[in-house]
């Protein structure tokens, strides 16, 4: 117990100024601050791990730098004078046919498609492990949102998503004949 009050506000620290060293070398276009800070970040999961278990320890450290940062965004927001009395007139929507068509496939893609994918991907990696059954469904359930997660960021980044989606679609195929034959 005495170890886990040691080690909690050293985890706090260690992320509190690995975020500051994030946006320093933001602030400065420095990659080794950058580089720097992002390792304090992860070597807080080394102190929160003994402080809180495992389980708490990762949720810990994966939710202490989304409040950590705020300081930080506090410092670079800016206030924008407010214009009472003036009102603006609302712009005019532009709808196209072809463009609603393209956002719903788009959301088809990210909703159904991906995460299947991943799903895919996530059972014959799981499958290929040599652990035994339960551990290889845990395996899965914590590996399965970051391919998904994953997936939609590399679709959503690409230039040419059909072929990526292609690609990755032929792939999870080859993957599951071979998983299935």
């Amino acid at each position: 117990m005495f170890i886990a009050s040691i080690l909690a506000p050293f985890a706090v620290f260690l992320c509190f100024f690995g975020l500051g060293w994030v946006y320093w070398g933001w602030k400065a276009s420095n990659r080794v601050s950058s580089a720097l800070g992002w390792a304090l970040i992860t070597s807080s999961v080394l102190a929160w791990i003994p402080a809180a278990g495992l389980q708490y320890g990762l949720v810990y450290a994966l939710f202490a730098p989304a409040l950590l940062v705020w300081p930080y965004v506090s410092r670079e927001a800016s206030r924008i004078p407010s214009r009472a009395g003036q009102q603006r007139p609302r712009e005019a929507s532009q709808w196209s046919v072809a463009q609603v068509i393209v956002n719903a496939g788009a959301a088809v893609v990210v909703a159904l498609v991906l995460p299947l994918m991943a799903g895919v991907l996530t059972v014959f990696v799981s499958f290929q492990l040599p652990v035994a059954g339960a551990s290889q469904a845990a395996i899965g359930i914590l590996l399965l949102p970051f391919l998904t997660a994953l997936y939609v960021f590399l679709y959503l980044a690409s230039r040419r998503r059909m072929q990526w989606l292609l690609v990755g679609a032929a792939g999870t195929s080859v993957l599951a004949a071979v998983m299935y034959l």
